[in-house]
């Protein structure tokens, strides 16, 4: 179960985390943006790396490349974080990326870490995530590592069922996390519900920042859903992921 994963595991889960949102990066530098605000950054990059790769599996499907593999994973991140430490760091020296953080980021950043373990410690002690969906979501993520990319059908597991016609967005996240940190699918799965509901405030705090660029308001929005709002923690960890 959850509870009897090593602080090592833990260690590793953060840094796939970490090295996920690589190509998220990349993609932003060649936009030439950069924001005022980290934790809009973060967002930015975390959901175009969702794009990126769902993208890039769909591409390497239709190519028939079946080369989804720990190595290829890390090189493509690692590729996009040096692409955007040398634009942030190096080209756009004249507009540096500001890394500092405010004082209502530091406190959004804190709440938003509070709800990822709450959430987390209250699913300690299972060890798959809950209901049909989460068979449905964890057998997705785990098809995807069986053939190194998107699957053609539902074999070996369900041989019977022929095509795969399936949303993969999440599935590819989970994946790419349980290549990278080697994680059972099944405990990527159950981990990933507390956080997305961390990022789900991290997504509202970037909409109201951008929308009334009031930071009381990036801090309520971002702290709301995410600590104190019955959804979207409830629907998460029951699998609607």
């Amino acid at each position: 179960m959850l509870a009897d994963v090593p602080w090592v595991s833990w260690v590793q889960l953060v840094l796939a985390m970490v090295i996920y949102i690589g190509p998220g990066i990349a993609i932003l530098a060649m936009l030439n943006t950069s924001r005022s605000c980290l934790t809009s950054f973060y967002t930015l990059a975390f959901s175009l790396s969702v794009a990126f790769w769902a993208v890039l599996l769909a591409a390497l499907r239709w190519l028939h490349v079946p080369f989804f593999i720990p190595p290829v994973i890390a090189a493509v991140s690692l590729l996009g974080w040096l692409f955007g430490v040398y634009h942030y760091g190096y080209r756009a020296r004249s507009k540096p990326f500001p890394f500092r953080l405010s004082g209502w980021e530091a406190l959004l950043i804190a709440g938003l870490l509070a709800s990822v373990a709450l959430n987390t410690y209250a699913v300690r002690s299972m060890v798959a995530g809950l209901g049909s969906d989460s068979n449905h979501h964890t057998l997705i993520s785990a098809l995807i590592l069986w053939n190194r990319g998107l699957p053609e059908n539902y074999a070996p597991a369900y041989p019977e069922i022929i095509t795969f016609n399936y949303h993969f967005g999440f599935h590819g996240l989970a994946a790419i996390l349980s290549s990278l940190s080697g994680w059972e699918p099944r405990l990527v799965v159950l981990v990933l519900a507390p956080m997305l509901i961390g990022l789900s405030g991290l997504g509202a705090a970037y909409f109201a920042r951008e929308g009334f660029n009031s930071r009381a308001g990036m801090l309520a929005a971002g702290l709301l859903p995410a600590l104190l709002a019955v959804f979207p923690a409830a629907m998460l960890e029951w699998g609607r992921y």
